[in-house]
């Protein structure tokens, strides 16, 4: 499972790129968390549980392309 996500991501990041969009490689930053893997584990290996979600919401806003879109 972790392989097919790994390469979904790379080709999402590859088409946001040709179309010039910005992209928040959440694979390879989520992969290395300490509180996402185990919160995947705690359920179903596939989803996390709230901690899991709440990393990567805090990732996601801490993304300079994300916090440049807000107003």
């Amino acid at each position: 499972c972790n392989e097919r996500v790994k390469d979904l991501s790379r080709t999402i990041a590859d088409l946001c790129a040709q179309l010039r969009v910005p992209y928040f490689v959440s694979y390879a930053a989520l992969i290395v968390s300490p509180t996402f893997v185990p919160s995947v584990k705690a359920v179903d290996g596939t989803h996390p549980n709230a901690a899991g979600y709440a990393e990567w919401a805090r990732m996601i806003d801490e993304w300079p392309a994300w916090r440049s879109w807000l107003p």
